[in-house]
């Protein structure tokens, strides 16, 4: 079922109100930052800066590429 963007903005903030939710969504957020951090750290995940060849995630805001390692 489709939703239009005012339902579907209506259940974000639904989400965003209720606090077990908000709990859970900034508990999320920052396991995501933490992975990103290791896997940084780790030499996987380089971060892109110029012209992409390859392809290209978005993780937390920023744009990363996988370092292909053999």
């Amino acid at each position: 079922m489709r939703s239009t963007k005012e339902e579907l903005i209506r259940q974000v903030q639904h989400f965003e109100a209720n606090v077990a939710w908000k709990w859970q969504i900034e508990r999320l957020q920052s396991e995501i930052a933490t992975f990103k951090n290791v896997l940084v750290d780790a030499g996987i995940l380089v971060n892109v800066k110029g012209e992409v060849k390859q392809t290209v995630i978005v993780v937390d805001g920023e744009l990363y590429s996988i370092r292909k390692v053999k």
